[in-house]
């Protein structure tokens, strides 16, 4: 695919497209689909990505830098190693049983983030304003929360779940009853049945 032939791309559907460590500059994708595309190490640079899916793709190591994404999906895929901050713009993010592994939130402004169901290892939410989040079913092994807004989020189901209330922001987020004991760890207490 030469994404070179035009700038505007809408309801267009690509289907197992591969871009390696290539640098796509100044496209607009409205409402398209990419299934089974795999775009590692790539570069897109001041690209707008609005009402689109990502189904079954692979985005490893690519770079968004001055990039603006609104009401994206991204379902059965691997998006690793991203850091969002570089973008411009970003809002209405959904992940669904994908990996997001290695990612960068810190001090974006996520409201209702949605990451359901995924793998969200190391993943760095410091500062970040992510109120009504749901990570409910996420494995968020080694994920750091520090000074973040996790009100009313849902942490349903979620596991290796390391959050410090005391320096987090977590009224009304939803817990199951072991989950919710699981947060008195930064207590650094010793709780006997």
């Amino acid at each position: 695919m030469n994404f070179e032939q035009k700038d505007i791309f809408e309801e267009e559907r690509f289907n197992q497209i591969e871009i390696e460590k290539e640098r796509i500059v100044g496209k607009e994708f409205e409402n398209c689909e990419f299934s089974k595309c795999s775009f590692i190490g790539s570069e897109f640079l001041r690209c707008k990505f609005n009402e689109c899916v990502f189904d079954n793709c692979v985005i490893s190591g690519a770079k968004f830098d001055g990039c603006t994404f609104l009401d994206i999906k991204f379902v059965n895929s691997k998006v690793l190693g991203i850091d969002w901050t570089k973008t411009f713009s970003v809002n209405h993010l959904k992940f669904k049983e994908s990996q997001l592994n290695y990612s960068n939130f810190r001090f974006l402004k996520l409201p209702k983030l949605s990451v359901v169901n995924c793998e969200a290892k190391e993943v760095d939410f410091i500062g970040a304003e992510i109120p009504e989040a749901d990570f409910s079913g996420t494995n968020l092994e080694g994920s750091v929360f520090s000074k973040t807004n996790l009100s009313k989020a849902n942490f349903k189901k979620a596991t290796n779940l390391s959050i410090d209330f005391r320096t987090n922001n977590i009224k009304k987020a939803k817990f199951l009853m072991a989950d919710a004991i699981n947060l008195l760890n930064s207590l650094d207490i010793i709780i006997d049945d």
